[in-house]
């Protein structure tokens, strides 16, 4: 009994051992589990989370942009937008379906940038998942050449991908592919060209005309007095010189402007909100003047002011520029631009001018243009004297369109001024056959659409019209086309023209056709495609000299040589176009058509008669015809 006890004891004890044992392995095992410093995980949610010695911390993303990078900063991990410094370039040289842009790459971070270039969407946040170029490898700056584009407002960035295969985004822009607006003019036949510049139109030079738009004269102070005293609309030329003005345009106070009537209908004074916008899209008020002088058509030239007392100011080294603006009762925003010999080279700061300050003005486009699209011509629809156009207004510009259709030219660049059509108006596709067009011809045509805002075009197209299919009467390869195939008659080939050419003038008045009283073996086929068979057979089966057989096949006219003498129905549709050929008589034609061995099948152009003649006759005529 006493054994079992200790028995007892002694397992109860290595029992209490063994749970001691367990409960410190589990602990130990828990303690060993946890994390330590900066080890992280990916959750369910899909962020990044990290432990901090105590807890789980989740990492994330800043605004949810892609393309950012993990970053450690003292084993503490976090996302940073661009970490190698990218930059997007401006884009320029827009065009309806092309544009040119790039980057640049300061930094590689410790990876080496495998690829770089720009993606775009119609959307926002464009990435390699969009439209995109690769061009090249390696920090720095580059160029990209965006291709495949249709007239519609994009979003680009520059982008760069390092070796981990982690893309990197630059900053975002925006840019508008509608096609270029021709040249336009004011009330006085001023020309202007217009830019895209991202969303907006504007002007290409400073205005310089001297009436509203309602064709008022604006009022042109003489003096300085009548300047400086001058509360109504008026302009000037800088230093009262009137060769300053192709170059530098007018100089006018704000109170022309105010009139809103000074830019050509569809156009405005900018407002000073407007300016902001041009300004940050090309980089910010301190370098957007070297921008537009750089990377635009926008040409800001420096043309002076002129003060509230009449004096003329800073003529190639500072430009002015208006906005619709007032700031007070006394004085409005303006832009001013500091420049070298004839453009402004640095920043577009924004300034107050008081109301009888003269400086110049730069119209933008109201609203938004339309954008319209012409599509290839389909080499099926072309003949040689249409065409089938096509087109698509595939944008109103927030306007509605009220007219759309195409313009041709030979050509150069087809405008309203040229050749068109109006098809109706709204968004869409249309198409439409043009007709009247020349053989053998190369056109340009638009498509062009209209609404409030003015008239675009769309992408150029060209074709050339096929050669002129021949048609009974033209002089063609040696004679005179005289018959065309139809459908049903021996030779004919749907989709081919085929026929026959009849010499210019008769080859005798006189001729026999020879061998009366023998026959011809083989020269007897009347069909239309038989008589050069015939006159084969005549001229091999006939040795009698110059007999109307013979007198075809020794005939040859521009390189041509295989005439022959036509068969009996040949000759008949010769007598039905006898008035577009030249030189038929009013008498008796051989056909090559035997008879039997004393006659010969003829045809009286008289009365259009077919009988037949002895084949020793005289006094009878003889054309010859070729097959074509």
């Amino acid at each position: 009994m006493g054994t079992d006890i200790n028995n007892l004891n002694m397992y109860k004890s290595i029992t209490k051992i063994c749970l001691v044992a367990i409960l410190l392995f589990v602990f130990q095992l828990t303690i060993t589990a946890q994390p330590i410093g900066s080890q992280i995980k990916v959750g369910t949610d899909s962020h990044i989370s990290y432990w901090n010695g105590s807890a789980w911390v989740s990492v994330v993303p800043v605004s949810g942009l892609p393309g950012q990078s993990l970053q450690f900063v003292a084993g503490v991990p976090s996302w940073i937008n661009n970490p190698n410094g990218i930059t997007t370039t401006i884009v320029t040289d827009i065009q309806g379906n092309t544009a040119v842009s790039g980057g640049n790459i300061l930094s590689d971070g410790g990876s080496l940038i495998i690829a770089r270039g720009v993606c775009w969407n119609m959307t926002s946040n464009p990435t390699i998942a969009d439209s995109y170029t690769v061009d090249g490898s390696g920090i720095g700056s580059f160029s990209s050449q965006l291709t495949g584009l249709i007239p519609a407002t994009y979003k680009i960035r520059a982008y760069a991908t390092n070796a981990n295969g982690i893309t990197a985004y630059g900053n975002e822009l925006s840019f508008n592919t509608s096609v270029p607006i021709p040249p336009f003019s004011d009330l006085q036949g001023n020309s202007y060209q217009a830019l895209h510049i991202g969303s907006q139109v504007w002007m290409a030079k400073n205005l310089q005309v001297e009436t509203y738009n309602d064709g008022v004269t604006i009022f042109r102070p003489f003096t300085t007095s009548q300047w400086l005293n001058d509360l109504t609309g008026a302009y000037a030329y800088y230093g009262d010189n009137l060769s300053n003005v192709a170059l530098n345009g007018l100089l006018y106070n704000f109170y022309a402007v105010e009139t809103n009537k000074l830019c050509p209908t569809g156009w405005k004074v900018p407002s000073n909100s407007d300016w902001d916008t041009l300004a940050n899209y090309m980089g910010g008020a301190a370098v957007a003047g070297a921008n537009l002088v750089n990377q635009t058509a926008f040409n800001p030239i420096a043309a002076g002011w002129r003060d509230e007392g009449g004096t003329y100011f800073g003529i190639d080294a500072l430009g002015y520029w208006w906005s619709s603006t007032p700031g007070n009762s006394v004085a409005a925003f303006a832009r001013q631009m500091e420049g070298g010999t004839s453009a402004v080279t640095t920043s577009l700061n924004t300034v107050a001018g008081e109301f009888n300050k003269g400086y110049s003005v730069r119209c933008i486009k109201v609203g938004k243009v339309a954008n319209v699209t012409t599509a290839s011509v389909n080499p099926a629809s072309i003949t040689s004297n249409s065409a089938l156009a096509s087109g698509n207004v595939v944008s109103d510009g927030g306007a509605t369109v009220n007219k759309r259709g195409f313009c041709w030219s030979i050509g150069g660049t087809p405008t309203l001024n040229d050749s068109y059509i109006v098809l109706g108006d709204g968004l869409g596709a249309f198409n439409f056959v043009i007709s009247g067009l020349m053989p053998n011809t190369t056109y340009n045509i638009r498509a062009f659409a209209t609404n409030s805002s003015g008239t675009v075009f769309g992408n150029l197209e060209s074709f050339t019209t096929l050669i002129a299919p021949p048609t009974i009467g033209d002089f063609y390869q040696g004679g005179v086309i005289a018959y065309i195939l139809q459908p049903g008659d021996p030779g004919y080939i749907a989709g081919e023209t085929h026929g026959l050419i009849a010499s210019s003038f008769n080859l005798s008045m006189d001729a026999v056709w020879g061998c009366e009283g023998t026959s011809v073996t083989g020269a007897d086929l009347p069909a239309i495609g038989s008589g050069n068979q015939n006159t084969i057979d005549i001229v091999n089966g006939c040795s009698t000299l110059g007999i109307a057989a013979r007198l075809c096949a020794d005939y040859s006219e521009m390189g041509y040589s295989d005439w022959y003498l036509p068969s009996k129905d040949e000759l008949q549709k010769l007598y039905i176009s006898r008035n577009s050929i030249p030189g038929f008589n009013n008498g008796i034609y051989w056909s090559s058509t035997e008879y039997g061995i004393q006659d010969a099948e003829v045809l009286n152009f008289l009365n259009g008669m077919q009988y037949y003649y002895a084949k020793n006759s005289s006094n009878v005529s003889v054309r010859a015809v070729r097959s074509f």
